[in-house]
């Protein structure tokens, strides 16, 4: 498998005069050294920057103290570490490079790593170098002459600002059980709903008239930008983010006072008996 998405890569970066890759794309240090090419890693949230302020997002603590910095140098080696004999043999038949030492360090210069998050919702570590860069999101234009699903205007006027609950990219087991605890967890807030269907596997059947089951992508923008909700610069209530697998567990967004959400050391609080909003 690893071989087949090196060699796909390969394929696709033939007139590149510049890369921008994220580490599920293995080869995409090693295609820019052999093109000699430009080359930005990138990354949505501080994963492989070392810093002493806090541990990697991978781990499930809130400080290592001294280990921090470590613990970000450990996962951005364990990554290539996994895939090191494929990707050499590859550099060696396809490539013609000999095996790579690293993928910190291109032609003598750090690799500068892009980060797609802003600053307001991660403040940028202070002890990070100069090839650490926090950009702010990237968002994609919305499609000339695109319109939301008529239906999703009609929920979004039908009363106030809705609850948005999804899981993202997240493959995960358990879609019915899952669906009936955001359900229930909405009864007792007394709130309305947009449920993200997704990769998730929330189900929509049986869905109560406060509840909006949402499969398009495209929807969320609408939504957002209509709506201010709760993951925009502008919410109309905070947000209250919860893990559910790594790096997640590790660094959930919490709210501060001025309604932004910021990343924080996540802990389970156990004095919550009910669900809250």
């Amino acid at each position: 498998m690893a071989r087949a998405t090196l060699e796909d890569e390969w394929a696709s970066a033939q007139k590149a005069e510049v890369l921008v890759y994220n580490s599920a794309a293995l080869g995409g240090y090693h295609i820019a050294e052999k093109l000699g090419v430009p080359a930005f890693a990138s990354f949505p949230a501080p994963l492989y920057s070392p810093t002493r302020e806090f541990p990697s997002p991978f781990l499930p603590f809130r400080n290592l103290g001294p280990f921090n910095q470590w613990s970000h140098r450990f996962f951005a080696t364990l990554g290539p570490a996994m895939y090191r004999r494929p990707i050499n043999a590859w550099r060696r038949e396809a490539l013609g490079l000999l095996p790579a030492t690293g993928e910190s360090v291109l032609r003598g210069q750090p690799i500068t790593t892009l980060y797609a998050y802003s600053p307001a919702v991660v403040p940028r570590p202070a002890d990070w170098d100069a090839s650490a860069v926090v950009t702010g999101y990237w968002f994609l234009e919305a499609s000339p002459g695109w319109r939301p699903d008529p239906a999703l205007v009609q929920f979004l006027q039908a009363g106030p600002p809705p609850v948005y609950v999804g899981f993202g990219s997240m493959f995960m087991n358990g879609g019915a059980r899952k669906t009936e605890i955001v359900l229930n967890a909405l009864r007792l807030a007394g709130q309305r709903g947009i449920l993200a269907t997704g990769w998730s596997g929330l189900s929509a059947d049986d869905a109560p008239d406060n509840v909006f089951f949402w499969r398009q992508f495209r929807m969320l923008g609408y939504f957002l930008r209509s709506r201010r909700s709760c993951i925009t610069a502008a919410p109309a209530r905070p947000p209250d983010y919860a893990p559910e697998n790594p790096p997640s567990p590790a660094r959930t967004l919490v709210t501060n006072p001025s309604g932004a959400g910021v990343w924080r050391p996540w802990a389970p609080d156990h004095s919550r008996s009910q669900p809250t909003a």
